[in-house]
């Protein structure tokens, strides 16, 4: 193993690939299809698919948000690597966080490493980094909701999943 933790053989078969989930859009969509996202299941969906190198959840937290902390704590402790940044209160009452500089960074810093990226976003902002990850060689598949995605963001993809085709499968079931 590396330092970074990465295996430092390349393996001869199957497609190293890194998972990359903009929090915000994921929950979006999830609340568009009325669905509650199973992390545990959507982690399994990818590494059923892919040689699933690591996983990382990108996200705005909330200060004294008990419940958020304790569910970030599972991400971390379920093969997540969280990178989160406190969320901003603006004057309308909305609360958001950009995370599109620590993505594009991800994307760029690890694209050497891996043959693709698997990127769960709707943020258009990311659109040059993936162009220029994509020159690098590397694949970028681009999992969301249609209706959400710039044609620019999807042309920079090489590939575009629908996330309602996979809704079944990483659903948290109702108990």
């Amino acid at each position: 193993m590396s330092d970074r933790g990465f295996p430092t053989e390349q393996p001869d078969d199957g497609d190293r690939v890194i998972l990359l989930i903009d929090g915000e859009s994921l929950f979006q969509a999830a609340a568009q299809l009325q669905f509650e996202i199973d992390y545990a299941k959507l982690l399994d969906y990818f590494a059923q698919k892919h040689q699933l190198v690591r996983a990382y959840f990108y996200t705005g937290i909330s200060a004294g948000n008990h419940r958020q902390q304790a569910f970030l704590k599972w991400m971390q402790r379920n093969g997540y690597r969280v990178i989160s940044k406190d969320l901003i209160v603006h004057k309308d009452g909305r609360r958001s966080a950009d995370l599109s500089v620590e993505i594009a960074t991800d994307l760029l810093r690890l694209a050497d490493q891996v043959h693709s990226f698997i990127i769960i976003t709707h943020n258009d902002d990311l659109t040059y980094a993936i162009a220029m990850a994509s020159q690098r060689g590397v694949r970028v598949e681009l999992v969301g909701l249609p209706e959400h995605i710039r044609s620019s963001l999807s042309n920079a993809c090489d590939n575009t999943i629908n996330i309602s085709k996979i809704k079944s499968l990483v659903q948290k079931t109702v108990r």
